[in-house]
């Protein structure tokens, strides 16, 4: 899936494939180390909101 820069659809099949990834790691990081869960999961929530929030402003070249 390639994201196409600088549009709204681009910004959004980005955050989509981003999300897909991190939560493969979160299933990954629960079946070795599922105490650590928590920690990475508020994590993962801010690091998705912040890049959101970044591509919703940016026109990234």
């Amino acid at each position: 899936m390639e994201a196409t820069p600088g549009t709204t659809k681009g910004h959004q099949e980005s955050h989509r494939a981003t999300t897909i990834i991190m939560n493969r790691l979160l299933i990954q990081i629960n079946k070795s180390q599922p105490h650590l869960l928590p920690q990475c999961y508020a994590t993962t929530q801010s690091c998705l909101k912040a890049a959101a929030s970044y591509a919703a402003t940016s026109h990234i070249e």
